[in-house]
């Protein structure tokens, strides 16, 4: 990696104290994401097509409901939203994929199902019109045109559309840094060329009915991002992923604004 792509983050990066001790973490295990994913049912793996998705779960009969839509970037806010969300009486659904943008025509290689997923969660998107849609990703600043048309799409329908930014992605595994107590600060990839096109897009030129919320300010505030609870739990089970701890901290600081972007009765 470029040194150009990588910025040190202030050290630290615990919520409220100083590094914990290594023996927080030897005993770490990562998440089972059949679980925590829905892995193999509302989030799907690269041979799987869309008669995978189980519907019932992916998609709740019970009302108010909310839909997250996109690739592993957005399943793992799920199991945080589900929290939150449910706590406000909503439902929560899901259907995302692996590596699969929800860019409405994108083909993605070695996801051969990737189009055909997107286009499915569209149409039942149309049809059974939820009341919101929230959709995330690991957002690239050349998929900007393409996701202007799948909001485009989506703001045909009274659904209230909330975009979710980036969360970081680190150099290393965030578990693994913090087990080794290094001594020198991680690092993360920079993202801030994707952020501008996001804000450039929902937040200047505004498209229909949609929010955009950054998370950029969320996860790391000032430049310094935290990396795990106070207890020393990480927020990150890999380079990027969220952890159940980490899916619930990010949950709790937005679910005000999702909320915030349907109109009161």
């Amino acid at each position: 990696m470029a040194a150009s792509a990588v910025v040190a983050l202030l050290a630290g990066g615990f919520e409220g104290r100083s590094r914990p001790q290594a023996q927080q973490l030897t005993n770490f295990e990562p998440p089972n994401l059949k679980e925590l994913f829905l892995q193999g049912r509302c989030f799907l793996d690269p041979d799987q097509g869309t008669s995978f998705f189980a519907l019932e779960t992916c998609f709740p009969d019970k009302r108010p409901v909310a839909i997250l839509w996109g690739d592993s970037h957005a399943a793992h806010h799920y199991n945080g939203l589900k929290h939150e969300l449910g706590a406000a009486g909503y439902s929560l659904g899901m259907f995302t994929a692996s590596a699969c943008t929800p860019i409405i025509g994108r083909v993605v290689d070695g996801r051969p199902h990737c189009k055909d997923i997107n286009d499915f969660v569209l149409s039942l998107i149309k049809s059974r019109k939820p009341d919101i849609v929230i959709i995330a990703a690991l957002w690239k600043p050349f998929v900007m045109d393409g996701l202007e048309k799948t909001l485009g799409l989506l703001a045909q329908n009274d659904i209230s559309i909330v975009v979710l930014g980036n969360t970081p992605i680190f150099q290393e595994s965030v578990p693994s840094y913090l087990s080794r107590l290094a001594d020198k600060d991680i690092k993360v990839s920079d993202r801030s060329a994707a952020e501008a096109a996001m804000q450039a897009l929902l937040q200047t030129k505004k498209v229909g009915n949609v929010r955009y919320i950054s998370l950029q300010g969320v996860t790391c505030p000032a430049g310094r991002c935290a990396i795990a609870d106070k207890s020393g739990r990480p927020y990150y089970f890999d380079e990027g992923h969220l952890t159940q701890d980490g899916s619930r901290w990010i949950a709790g600081k937005i679910v005000s604004d999702i909320l915030a972007t349907r109109p009161r009765s």
